[in-house]
């Protein structure tokens, strides 16, 4: 009887697994504003209503984390669409409007909190007086449809990330001090995190009687690291802001769609049904960073605002940056191995990132450097750093890519890898199953009409991309009338460098307008 049991068990987990299909779909409100008003994170009531009318007419099915915990143990069946509902920050509207609504739909949601900030610590100015008390909390999560979990007691802002003083978050950055010119440990950050979190989890249980099962990562960021120690302290589920649905073998990490305040009916379609996902277009720069050298902080100041102004107007989605001088003989970040030419490179991530809409953000890196601590110099690069993927030079022996995959995807566990390849190669890098390959174009000898972009070898277009390299001045037309070309055969994805940031001219004017993801065809 008990090995029956069991392979009921088994039958319905698999069979839950299959049911999931695409993946669970997770969506993340935070302010139901009944009247309209600056705060992009702020939907309408009506607007609210129209989406959980769409839900219902349209088969989604909200379940809670209880239930997610039953179908992890084989007790129920997922429903054919099944979703969550998370709501952040514990805002007064879910007391005073989600949660009476929700009751009428008799669906379930969940709330993430700020612990730090219901007790009245470093509110954020925009908040004030806009949060919940425990005693509202404790109403709704006794009301049968509310789950609690933690959104940290005291990460959800930002700390100073490099010497330059710009802020990144405080749940993953290793706190640089002006005082000792030094980042934090190591073993102090996982410490303060370890910290934090268990605060968190005492002032949910000492206030609502229950620990919770999951927590909500401040702005949807995290790594290895701070996923073990979450895992350490009991969370069962980790909700993030990672594009896509769900796929039940991922658990405990779950991703998660924000529903803005000008999001119509038709954007909540395409979102919840995932029609937008990993599709866009690609349109990129090559940047090197050697301009930087030798230069004091006033004069990279002045780079950098060239740098922003140039990437800004011409209206570009990715870029690639070297980490390295051109010359691989210095670094632009701190390390063991390498002179430092300049502590830029944090910087320049973190102003691409944070003031430009440049969501992909590419490190270039030689796929064959000598390092005598490879371990040190990737773990150093990827802990301080906020980045995409990186792209090779070239194809990396397969021991090294497994080195620094493993080294790397501690802090940036989506990480994404690629080669840089001539165009005319016909290496064979199935090894490393890259995410995408790079492949490099001289424009003053490439013919469209070469077998180079009619073979099977470039028919993938989505995972395909195109370097124009622009090996003399003046020959922006050229690199132009080349972009055309490529994008006439069914290229999705293409860029040029080296990226003359530094120098205003007509060439650059030319090309943006070309590589803007807003013109025309061109997006």
């Amino acid at each position: 009887m008990t090995m029956m049991r069991s392979l009921i068990t088994i039958i319905l987990i698999f069979y839950s697994i299959s049911c999931l299909g695409g993946g669970l779909t997770v969506i993340t409100y935070h302010d139901i504003s009944s009247t309209a008003g600056d705060d992009p994170y702020a939907v309408s009531r009506s607007d609210f209503v129209a989406q959980m009318d769409y839900l219902a007419e349209h088969g989604f099915q909200p379940i809670s984390l209880a239930y997610l915990d039953k179908v992890k143990q084989g007790e129920v069946t997922l429903p054919a669409k099944p979703v969550l509902l998370t709501f952040d920050d514990g805002l007064k509207s879910y007391y005073e409007f989600v949660v009476p609504l929700l009751k009428i739909y008799n669906y379930p949601s969940i709330a993430s909190i700020v612990t730090g900030w219901l007790d009245g610590k470093k509110l954020p100015d925009e908040y004030q007086g806009r949060l919940m008390s425990w005693k509202q909390l404790k109403e709704v999560s006794h009301s049968g449809l509310v789950e609690v979990m933690s959104h940290t007691n005291n990460l959800h802002h930002g700390i100073q990330s490099n010497p330059q003083g710009n802020k990144t978050a405080a749940s993953i950055t290793r706190q640089y001090s002006p005082e000792t010119r030094s980042y934090e440990p190591e073993a102090m950050f996982e410490k303060r995190i370890s910290v934090d979190l268990t605060m968190s989890i005492d002032r949910i249980k000492d206030e609502l009687g229950t620990a919770p099962k999951a927590i909500a990562w401040p702005y949807g960021l995290y790594n290895n690291a701070v996923s073990r120690i979450a895992g350490n302290l009991d969370f069962e589920y980790q909700f993030t802001l990672e594009e896509g649905p769900t796929p039940f073998d991922q658990l405990p990490l779950i991703n998660r769609i924000i529903i803005f305040a000008d999001t119509t009916i038709k954007d909540f379609d395409n979102e919840v049904k995932y029609k937008t996902a990993f599709k866009t277009k690609r349109r990129f720069v090559d940047i090197q960073l050697d301009a930087f050298v030798d230069q004091n902080r006033v004069q990279q100041e002045r780079l950098l605002s060239s740098l922003l102004d140039g990437l800004e107007s011409m209206e570009i989605n990715m870029v690639m940056i070297s980490p390295l001088t051109r010359d691989q003989s210095r670094a632009f970040f701190v390390n063991d191995e390498y002179e430092l030419a300049s502590d830029i490179l944090n910087r320049t991530l973190h102003l691409i990132k944070t003031k430009l809409p440049v969501p992909f953000i590419y490190l270039k890196l030689p796929d064959d450097l000598e390092l005598d601590d490879a371990d040190a110099f990737y773990t150093q690069l990827a802990r301080l750093h906020w980045f995409n993927g990186i792209v090779f030079t070239d194809i990396p022996e397969k021991n090294d890519f497994v080195q620094i995959k493993d080294n790397i995807k501690r802090y940036h566990p989506g990480m994404k890898y690629g080669s840089l390849l001539p165009i005319n190669s016909n290496s064979n890098n199935n090894f490393i199953a890259n995410d995408f390959v790079v492949y490099k174009i001289d424009p003053e000898t490439f013919d469209d009409s070469a077998p180079a972009i009619n073979t099977n070898q470039y028919s993938n277009f989505d995972k395909t991309f195109f370097l124009l390299e622009q090996q003399n001045k003046g020959n922006s037309t050229l690199i132009r009338n080349t972009m055309v070309k490529l994008r006439n055969t069914g290229v999705k994805h293409y860029g040029y460098g080296p990226f003359n940031y530094y120098s205003k001219n007509t060439d650059d004017i030319i090309l943006g307008k070309e590589l803007s993801t807003r013109y025309g065809s061109g997006g």
